[in-house]
């Protein structure tokens, strides 16, 4: 299952994390359900170019977020919360959340 949509086994790709759902064991285990969890980052925003941000981890992980999806885009140095889907290194955003700056 990948996000509202009815997503088949087909759709997944090497390589991509996901939970799975198993009944039963050994030889008899089958999987129920497949759910790609989604991506998300939290940290500072550094930069913007077009509809990409750039978005500083409290880890120090430098991450592109791709903001398309998104009706409230966010500025530079907002501290936020953005989660979306995994793609090749960037996150394509589809939520987010402005958290209060540090005083």
């Amino acid at each position: 299952m990948r996000g509202a949509g009815n997503s088949g086994l087909g759709d997944l790709q090497v390589g991509e994390r996901v939970v799975v759902s198993v009944e039963g064991t050994g030889d008899a285990a089958t999987a129920e359900a497949i759910w790609v969890p989604q991506a998300s980052v939290t940290g500072t925003v550094t930069a913007l170019s077009g509809e990409t941000a750039t978005v500083v981890s409290v880890d120090g992980l430098s991450v592109p977020v791709d903001t398309t999806g998104l009706s409230q885009k966010p500025a530079v140095g907002d501290v936020v919360v953005l989660t979306g889907t995994a793609d090749a290194g960037t996150i394509r955003a589809d939520g987010i959340r402005v958290l209060p700056k540090a005083s």
